[in-house]
């Protein structure tokens, strides 16, 4: 509906201009972070700072030994907001959220994985 299509152009503006004030403020960010920033993308490589800025604080933050797969020292959860229920016939078989898993090392992130809960 317009409504939500104004909420997220606010959303998004705001956003926007918090990503050129980053931007502005820290001349040494490479081109291609710069980029990736723009376009909103969480991607490898990026700092701790730069991924709040974009998605904001996580759900939880668990710090790791350095023996799993990323070799990452914390991760980072952000549950996403929808939740999908899956029916059988009438009746609500099981609820799925999907997770994002963002593995860091020394404060960059080094991983990314999507996780799908599954509740019962």
């Amino acid at each position: 509906d317009f409504k939500g299509y104004l909420i997220h152009k606010e959303y998004t503006d705001n956003l926007k201009n918090k990503v050129e004030e980053y931007i502005a403020g820290h001349p040494q960010t490479s081109e291609e972070a710069r980029a990736e920033l723009r376009n909103f993308k969480v991607v490898k490589g990026m700092t701790a700072e730069q991924v709040k800025l974009l998605l904001g604080e996580p759900e939880r933050i668990q710090p790791l030994n350095t023996g799993n797969k990323f070799r990452a020292d914390a991760r980072w959860v952000y549950m996403m907001k929808d939740t999908v229920c899956i029916y059988v016939v009438p009746v609500p078989l099981f609820f799925t959220h999907n997770a994002y898993h963002l593995y860091f090392k020394n404060g960059v992130l080094v991983g990314i994985e999507e996780v799908k809960l599954r509740y019962s």
